[in-house]
Protein backbone atom coordinates (compact mmCIF):
# COMPACT_ATOMS: atom_id res chain seq x y z
CA UNK A 1 0.00 0.00 0.00
CA UNK A 2 1.54 3.51 -1.14
CA UNK A 3 1.77 6.28 1.63
CA UNK A 4 -0.91 8.16 0.28
CA UNK A 5 -3.49 5.30 0.41
CA UNK A 6 -2.18 4.39 3.87
CA UNK A 7 -2.68 8.01 4.86
CA UNK A 8 -6.37 8.42 3.18
CA UNK A 9 -7.13 4.92 5.12
CA UNK A 10 -5.76 5.90 8.16
CA UNK A 11 -7.88 9.87 7.79
CA UNK A 12 -10.37 7.80 6.63
CA UNK A 13 -10.80 5.70 10.18
CA UNK A 14 -9.91 8.41 12.03
CA UNK A 15 -13.28 10.59 10.49
CA UNK A 16 -15.39 7.57 10.35
CA UNK A 17 -14.52 7.93 14.69
CA UNK A 18 -15.60 11.07 15.00
CA UNK A 19 -18.79 10.39 12.71
CA UNK A 20 -19.54 7.72 15.22
CA UNK A 21 -19.10 9.75 17.94
CA UNK A 22 -21.50 12.52 17.17
CA UNK A 23 -24.33 10.03 15.98
CA UNK A 24 -23.89 8.26 19.36
CA UNK A 25 -23.94 11.64 21.39
CA UNK A 26 -26.96 12.70 18.80
CA UNK A 27 -28.77 10.00 19.72
CA UNK A 28 -28.54 10.57 22.91
CA UNK A 29 -29.44 13.89 23.17
CA UNK A 30 -32.83 12.26 21.53
CA UNK A 31 -33.71 10.28 23.94
CA UNK A 32 -36.61 11.17 25.80
CA UNK A 33 -36.89 8.52 28.65
CA UNK A 34 -33.25 7.51 28.90
CA UNK A 35 -32.18 6.36 32.76
CA UNK A 36 -29.02 8.30 33.69
CA UNK A 37 -27.32 5.07 33.93
CA UNK A 38 -28.10 4.67 30.11
CA UNK A 39 -27.03 8.52 28.96
CA UNK A 40 -23.51 7.59 30.87
CA UNK A 41 -22.82 4.76 29.48
CA UNK A 42 -23.49 6.52 25.95
CA UNK A 43 -21.15 9.30 26.93
CA UNK A 44 -18.88 6.68 28.02
CA UNK A 45 -18.63 5.38 24.86
CA UNK A 46 -17.95 8.53 23.02
CA UNK A 47 -15.00 9.28 25.34
CA UNK A 48 -13.80 5.85 24.53
CA UNK A 49 -14.28 6.39 21.04
CA UNK A 50 -12.69 9.82 20.98
CA UNK A 51 -9.68 7.87 22.82
CA UNK A 52 -9.20 5.17 20.03
CA UNK A 53 -9.69 8.26 17.40
CA UNK A 54 -6.73 10.20 19.26
CA UNK A 55 -4.25 6.95 18.76
CA UNK A 56 -5.36 6.81 15.16
CA UNK A 57 -4.64 11.02 15.22
CA UNK A 58 -1.31 9.77 16.53
CA UNK A 59 -0.06 7.17 14.34
CA UNK A 60 -1.23 9.59 11.50
CA UNK A 61 0.87 12.75 12.76
CA UNK A 62 3.88 10.25 13.22
CA UNK A 63 4.65 8.85 9.88
CA UNK A 64 3.09 12.03 7.65
CA UNK A 65 3.10 15.58 7.65
CA UNK A 66 0.91 18.08 9.48
CA UNK A 67 0.40 19.63 6.08
CA UNK A 68 -0.77 16.72 4.93
CA UNK A 69 -2.99 14.71 7.36
CA UNK A 70 -4.52 17.75 8.90
CA UNK A 71 -6.39 19.19 6.45
CA UNK A 72 -7.74 15.96 5.72
CA UNK A 73 -9.58 16.23 8.81
CA UNK A 74 -11.95 18.43 6.73
CA UNK A 75 -13.30 15.25 5.35
CA UNK A 76 -15.59 15.05 8.06
CA UNK A 77 -17.64 18.31 6.65
CA UNK A 78 -18.93 16.17 3.90
CA UNK A 79 -20.00 13.37 5.21
CA UNK A 80 -21.60 15.19 8.66
CA UNK A 81 -23.26 16.90 5.89
CA UNK A 82 -24.87 13.60 4.79
CA UNK A 83 -25.46 12.64 7.74
CA UNK A 84 -27.56 15.52 8.56
CA UNK A 85 -29.65 15.25 5.82
CA UNK A 86 -30.46 11.13 6.94
CA UNK A 87 -31.30 12.87 9.96
CA UNK A 88 -33.95 14.66 8.09
CA UNK A 89 -32.40 18.33 9.20
CA UNK A 90 -32.53 20.95 6.15
CA UNK A 91 -29.27 21.06 3.68
CA UNK A 92 -29.62 24.77 2.25
CA UNK A 93 -27.37 26.24 -0.87
CA UNK A 94 -25.08 28.16 1.84
CA UNK A 95 -24.21 25.02 3.04
CA UNK A 96 -23.76 22.66 -0.21
CA UNK A 97 -21.62 25.76 -1.08
CA UNK A 98 -19.31 26.03 1.77
CA UNK A 99 -19.27 21.84 2.02
CA UNK A 100 -18.07 22.26 -1.69
CA UNK A 101 -15.51 24.47 -1.22
CA UNK A 102 -14.17 22.86 1.56
CA UNK A 103 -13.86 19.34 0.32
CA UNK A 104 -11.93 21.06 -3.31
CA UNK A 105 -9.69 22.83 -1.25
CA UNK A 106 -9.13 19.24 0.54
CA UNK A 107 -8.47 17.60 -3.06
CA UNK A 108 -6.34 20.58 -4.08
CA UNK A 109 -4.05 20.45 -1.16
CA UNK A 110 -4.00 16.44 -1.52
CA UNK A 111 -2.71 16.91 -5.16
CA UNK A 112 0.34 18.95 -3.67
CA UNK A 113 3.50 16.73 -5.17
CA UNK A 114 6.03 18.60 -3.07
CA UNK A 115 7.94 15.62 -1.82
CA UNK A 116 7.65 13.88 1.09
CA UNK A 117 9.63 14.26 4.59
CA UNK A 118 9.06 11.46 7.02
CA UNK A 119 10.04 11.86 10.80
CA UNK A 120 10.83 7.69 11.13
Amino acid sequence: MNRRALAMLLVSVAVGLNLVGAVVLKEAADMEHASMLMIATLIFLVVLINLLRVGFWAAIHKRFRLSDSYPLTSLFFPMILVLSALYGEEIGLAKLIGTALITLGVLILMNDNKPEVSAE
